[in-house]
């Protein structure tokens, strides 16, 4: 089944950013769309209540096969020159055609890592003990890489604000 081949395919692509603690995997569902799935492992960090997110739609028969992720991410994809639709009934969800997915996948890394990131809802923190390590590092090296992402010292370095180590740049 197509669906199966394009959900390893998101996984082989994003395995960095999965850090062995979750994976993508495919929900067959009853109607015409499957659901694509974050799996993730319990760890100290985080919940064991916390499994599966919804990542995207997947829709990979009839006229029309298409992936759809958050409206929120329209505008990303349009500004790399992807085309998106959107329906009345599903205006939370914005299209993209699966064969012009798959073509552009790797190009839109970036995207789909946007979209990974923003699945997960933490209580933000502001920095661990790692602080200074990441700083010297200048990247987040918090052992579980999905708890970080509500790490708010870690948004800093992404945006090349590093407040602490020898490659402080901010007083």
């Amino acid at each position: 089944m197509y669906d199966y081949d394009f959900v390893q395919r998101l996984n082989d692509i994003m395995s960095d950013d999965l850090n062995q603690t979750c994976r993508f995997e495919l929900c067959e569902n009853v109607g015409a769309e499957n659901s694509i799935l974050i799996h993730v492992e319990p760890s100290a960090f985080r919940s064991s209540t916390t499994k599966n997110i919804l990542y995207a739609r997947i829709k990979s028969n009839g006229n029309f096969k298409y992936v759809s992720f958050p409206s929120k991410f329209k505008n990303l994809f349009e500004n790399e020159g992807v085309k998106v639709t959107q329906i009345k009934s599903q205006l939370d969800f914005c299209r993209i055609n699966l064969d012009e997915l798959s073509e552009k996948l790797t190009m839109l890394y970036p995207i789909l890592k946007k979209i990974f990131t923003a699945s997960f809802c933490f209580s933000d923190f502001g920095c661990c003990s790692k602080c200074v390590d990441c700083s010297d590092q200048m990247k987040c090296i918090h052992p579980d890489l999905i708890y970080a992402t509500a790490c708010q010292y870690r948004k800093n370095l992404e945006n090349g604000r590093v407040f602490y180590g020898h490659n402080r740049n901010i007083d």
